[in-house]
């Protein structure tokens, strides 16, 4: 059975053109990748479900697949998926109004 650990990444604080402080979210993308990789080659995963909406993860995709992995895909619609994403994902969900119900019913 795979052992998960949290991926926490790290936070980096910037400032934005009017000099307000904010935080972003770095790293934490490539961790994922490198799980979804590592779990698919090591046949420790049968499927992978991934809420994400840009192009970052096609190469894992791609990789996860080739081994074996269904890779499903939840998604906005807003903005909308990167094209690449949408093609290499199994199973592509959007996240809507519909969906929300349905689980939350």
């Amino acid at each position: 059975m795979p052992r998960f650990q949290a991926r926490l990444g790290r936070l980096q604080r910037t400032q934005d053109p009017t000099g307000a402080w904010k935080f972003i979210q770095k790293k934490v993308d490539v961790l994922l990748t490198v799980d979804l990789v590592r779990l698919s080659c090591e046949k420790q995963i049968q499927r992978a479900v991934l809420i994400a909406g840009d192009s970052d993860f096609v190469p894992a995709i791609q990789v996860a697949r080739d081994a074996g992995t269904i890779v499903q895909l939840y998604h906005g619609s807003n903005p909308r998926p990167h094209d690449e994403l949408l093609r290499v994902a199994d199973d592509r969900i959007a996240i809507d109004d519909a969906l929300i119900r349905q689980v939350t019913e």
